[in-house]
């Protein structure tokens, strides 16, 4: 388990669309919204406060600095850090590679 309670998701609400290489002086900056798949609301912070067992799995429980919770159940801690990263659009450590020959 890498994320913990406590751990903080904020939705983009605009993302830039700017172009990797050389720009044409005149070309403007074009930015569209930010597509949003998930029930986070964009601009809203997040935190996670509470982490549980169900029978489905392991629950996560995130509120939001404007009250709402949002409850999401997942099939494990593994699935969980997965989707958590990839809203905070950061990587994982490689946990297997670092334990991997070391005895404890």
């Amino acid at each position: 388990m890498h994320y913990i309670i406590g751990t903080e998701i904020t939705m983009a609400t605009v993302q830039s669309m700017g172009g990797s290489g050389p720009q044409p002086v005149n070309a403007h900056q074009v930015q569209r919204k930010a597509r949003n798949d998930t029930p986070f609301a964009p601009g809203v912070k997040y935190t996670l406060y509470n982490i549980k067992p169900v029978q489905e799995g392991i629950e996560y429980q995130f509120v939001g600095d404007n009250n709402d919770v949002i409850p999401m159940v997942f099939t494990g801690t593994k699935v969980a850090d997965n989707y958590i990263s990839r809203l905070r659009n950061e990587p994982l450590p490689n946990y297997d590679m670092f334990y991997r020959g070391r005895s404890f």
